[in-house]
Order: C-alpha cells, then sequence, then structure tokens
C-alpha cells in the first residue's frame, strides 16, 4: 500500500486500478482524484532529479499529461505509481540530455577576455558529475590549449 500525500490515508492498487478504469471510460473527476493523490511525489521525484523548481513543476505536470494520453495502454502489470514513475523518470533524464546537449553547444570565444577590467577569467565549465564522454572531451581539449599555449 502507498500513501496519499493529501490526507495520509492508505490508498490500495485496487483503487488506483478502478479509477484508471472510470478514466478509461471518459470520467475526469477520476483522473483528478490520481492527479491529487500523486502530484507532490512526482514534483518531489522531478525536483530532487533537476533541482529546479520551475523545470520540476513542469516536468510533473508533463508526466501527467502523458499518462493521461496513455492510459488506454496501461496493461496493469505494475502499480499505477510505479508506471506514473517510469514516465516521470523516462522525462527526467530526457530534460538531463536535453540540457547536456545545450551545454555542449555553448562556445566560449578565445579572443575576448571574460571578466571585468580586462582581466582573463578563466571559468570552469566543470560539471558536478561528468559523464565519461565529457571527462574525455575535457582531456582532450586542455591537451589541445596546451599545444596551442
Amino acid at each position: 500500500m502507498s500513501h496519499s500525500l493529501r490526507d495520509k490515508t492508505p490508498v490500495s492498487n485496487s483503487d488506483d486500478i478502478r479509477l484508471v478504469e472510470r478514466c478509461r471510460r471518459g470520467d475526469s473527476q477520476a483522473f483528478d482524484e490520481l492527479v491529487a493523490r500523486y502530484q507532490k511525489r512526482v514534483f518531489n521525484l522531478a525536483y530532487r532529479i533537476l533541482g529546479d523548481y520551475e523545470e520540476a513543476n513542469d516536468l510533473a505536470q508533463e508526466s501527467f499529461i502523458r499518462v493521461y494520453q496513455k492510459m488506454k495502454s496501461f496493461r496493469g502489470e505494475s502499480s499505477f505509481y510505479t508506471w506514473l514513475y517510469r514516465v516521470a523518470t523516462n522525462l527526467c533524464r530526457n530534460k538531463l540530455r536535453q540540457w547536456q546537449r545545450e551545454r555542449r553547444l555553448q562556445t566560449v570565444s578565445l579572443h575576448h577576455p571574460i571578466g571585468q577590467g580586462g582581466k582573463e577569467v578563466i571559468h570552469s565549465l566543470a560539471d558536478s558529475n561528468p559523464g565519461p564522454d565529457e571527462i574525455s572531451e575535457k582531456r582532450e581539449q586542455k591537451i589541445l590549449v596546451q599545444k596551442a599555449i
């Protein structure tokens, strides 16, 4: 059994399955109840992964939109929350990949000093948890910079 953050009363998977069945029949109130049960948990999950309030809020909404759109494909092999959790987690991973791609595309001019008063400031572009490909890129970049110097 899981617990609803709204009222701390136990929620059984069979309650969720009944709500899913009602949703499939077009009952929007049943979906509203599922959202009310799990919105805080989904938001908290997204916030823990992304670390950004607005992005986590948007992603939580997107998770429920996706689940609503795919409600007919829910097979019930897992609990509803497990399915919702997986959808939200996948969306978070996609967002993180998007941010990584965007960071890679950002360029820094080597012709203009960065900083104030003409002083060059070395920026650390390192991520707190760089992946293997980022480490390799940084090593190659460091070698090229050293050769250029």
